[in-house]
């Protein structure tokens, strides 16, 4: 049956991308839970489903009520899997809530259409497409695809500073945090031109709520 009131869900299907070739599969294992159970614990209001691995570390997924926060969450798993990348697709549409409300037990045409489009990511070599029926979504897509393009850009190094600079808002503690020299930590954040990038993803987590907001 479809949803209880016949409200359309969002399903989010992901894939990791080249996971046949990590090599600490069971570290990346770990980390990767680790990022799912954050991601259903912070997100746990726009949530209908909770997020699961389905195919060993190889794909995962879950079902939101809501996308105004979609690329937070999604930036988030990113975080915890890099440098590995990881390819997604968001679909909304009906989803058969029988047997249970586990993921790999749901159906529907939602998960359809996610499982044709997470098929098209990986055909156009991209990380994001998003298909909800709105005009809006090419541009979230593009959106989303441009900043984490830019986001597997970064040396391990690099994504280093960038979340010791996130997590003390100073380069000077960045830096003592990672015992180098402050200008070493600026001179990561403008190779990968942090704030301009930082900046354009403020206005996208902006205006997500006032066009997806449920």
């Amino acid at each position: 049956m479809a949803t209880s009131n016949g409200t359309e869900r969002y399903v989010i299907l992901a894939d990791v991308i080249d996971s046949s070739a990590i090599e600490e599969r069971s570290e990346f294992r770990t980390a990767l839970s680790a990022s799912l159970e954050r991601v259903n614990d912070e997100f746990s209001a726009d949530i209908h489903t909770d997020f699961e691995l389905l195919k060993g570390i190889d794909e995962f997924g879950g079902v939101l009520t809501d996308l105004s926060r979609v690329y937070e969450l999604i930036a988030t798993i990113i975080e915890a899997c890099h440098p590995t990348m990881v390819r997604f697709a968001v679909a909304a549409g009906q989803i058969d809530v029988e047997p249970s409300n586990a993921i790999h037990q749901l159906d529907g045409e939602a998960f359809h259409r996610a499982d044709r489009l997470l098929a098209a990511v990986e055909a156009d070599d991209l990380y994001c497409y998003v298909d909800t029926g709105r005009p809006v979504d090419t541009l979230l897509a593009v959106s989303m695809n441009l900043l984490l393009l830019q986001r597997a850009g970064w040396t391990p190094r690099q994504a280093d500073v960038v979340r010791a600079y996130e997590r003390h808002g100073t380069q000077a503690a960045a830096a003592s945090e990672l015992g180098v020299r402050q200008q070493a930590v600026s001179k990561s954040l403008h190779q990968i031109d942090y704030f301009q990038t930082k900046r354009l993803r403020d206005h996208l987590l902006d205006v997500l709520p006032v066009i997806y907001g449920e």
